[in-house]
């Protein structure tokens, strides 16, 4: 009897399958308590095809939807890595919570319809359960690493745009590889694109378990392949128009955003300081109107003629400059440039040299005769601070230099010596869909 219904659900039978009903009304509820050991009549007629069959079985018996056979999937399953729509929606209608059910290896039908590119599958199912396509297999993939892996460019584009927020997309399997990642690896220039194309969420320098962006895994595989020059150089124009980068390139573009984050809150603080000093100059201004003097003039260039000029020459010349680096840092020009760097440094020195003898002037305005010394003595000592720091500065950064070419030497002299590791979670297929 049981022999008879496998026959005809591979047929499709609709009439062979009143008749065995009529002869035993029983045979349907058998399935559904496990009668079967392996795959019932609904999972035959699933991979076969037979969507009318299926239709029917579940008007008598919707319970056959929970059925499970020896792998642990359902019809729906099945159905799903067949690509049969009309029998999908048949089943989902049913049973919608089947589609979170899990195989063997962790897969619910979402998954095997993303592995086998069924499209059309794959938007039924995320209208009934959207929350599936959150589901990891017992590798650690998500359902984009799937569609990556099995080269499902369509799949991929279609679950980046109808549910593809940041957590999603950046997802890592357990090496902490993205789907970006896993892409360039597999050298897969149109899922690439497709990645880089369908979201404005995908992290494009992120990095894996082995500290490696996506960048850094084309070059690695670069080194490790043959004959993929042209292809590589394809992807590496598409990384670097969305801006992905080493990670060595990375650090020291973080590096630089950090310093010119700092940059700019020195020359807002100077900027303050020299508006201040001018409106305020050191000793106060006069409060009332005479022959000599106007109300609000500086007392000390009546007091100190022959240093007032200089007090304001310097205190004007740090406040434009610090205006100017503010100006400068507003508009993001590229400061990866030697030229900018060294102009940059060069500002901040004058910037620096500015406020210090606005500074050393202020000091010899408002420190009392019997505490002050000559001028010439003050310069004196601002000289000497100046070229010791000047020194150190000037001596210490070569010295890094040379530390951090050593640190170089010694890692190309391990890569060439060991080898260079891939990452983990490279492009292995899984093997998926079929369940027949």
């Amino acid at each position: 009897m049981e022999q008879k219904l496998c026959e005809a659900a591979i047929r499709g039978s609709v009439d062979s399958l009143h008749q065995l009903i009529a002869e035993d009304e029983l045979i349907l509820d058998k399935i559904v308590v496990g009668y079967f050991g392996g795959k019932s009549p609904l999972h035959v007629a699933a991979s076969s095809g037979r969507t009318k069959f299926v239709k029917e079985l579940l008007r008598l018996n919707p319970k056959l939807a929970d059925v499970l056979d020896s792998r642990h999937q359902s019809a729906l399953h099945i159905a799903s890595a067949e690509g049969h729509v009309e029998m999908v929606q048949a089943l989902t209608r049913v049973r919608p919570r089947m589609c979170i059910e899990l195989d063997q290896e962790g897969r619910n039908p979402l998954h095997l319809a993303a592995m086998n590119g069924n499209v059309e599958v794959l938007k039924e199912l995320i209208q009934v359960k959207p929350q599936a396509t959150r589901g990891r297999v017992d590798g650690g993939e998500t359902i984009l690493h799937l569609c990556v892996k099995h080269n499902q460019v369509k799949a991929l584009e279609l679950l980046l745009k109808s549910c593809g927020d940041m957590a999603f997309v950046n997802a890592k399997d357990r090496g902490g590889n993205t789907i970006l990642h896993l892409a360039v690896l597999d050298s897969k220039i149109e899922i690439v694109k497709c990645v880089l194309t369908n979201s404005a969420f995908i992290d494009v320098n992120g990095k894996n378990e082995s500290g490696h962006t996506a960048m850094d895994i084309l070059f690695l595989a670069r080194s490790l392949s043959g004959g993929q020059e042209d292809l590589d150089c394809d992807i590496e124009d598409v990384l670097q128009q969305a801006r992905a980068m080493r990670s060595k390139d990375l650090e020291r573009h973080v590096s630089l955003e950090n310093e010119s984050n700092g940059l700019m809150v020195v020359a807002s603080l100077i900027a303050t300081i020299a508006f201040q000093a001018g409106v305020t100059p050191p000793g106060g201004t006069w409060q009332d109107d005479s022959n000599e003097h106007r109300a609000g003039d500086s007392i000390m260039a009546y007091k100190y003629p022959n240093a007032y000029p200089y007090f304001l020459h310097f205190n004007t010349i740090g406040f434009i400059i610090s205006l100017s680096t503010i100006l400068l840092l507003l508009h993001k020009l590229p400061s990866r440039t030697r030229l900018l760097v060294w102009i940059r440094a060069v500002i901040a020195w004058l910037t620096v040299l500015a406020v210090t003898f606005t500074y050393a002037y202020s000091i010899t305005v408002i420190t009392p005769k019997k505490y002050s010394h000559s001028p010439s003595h003050d310069i004196v000592v601002v000289i000497i601070v100046w070229v010791s720091l000047m020194s150190i500065f000037v001596f210490t950064r070569p010295i890094g230099a040379i530390r951090r070419q050593r640190r170089t030497n010694k890692a190309v002299e391990r890569i060439f010596k060991f080898g260079i590791r891939i990452p983990a979670g490279g492009a292995q297929p899984i093997q998926g869909g079929n369940s027949v």
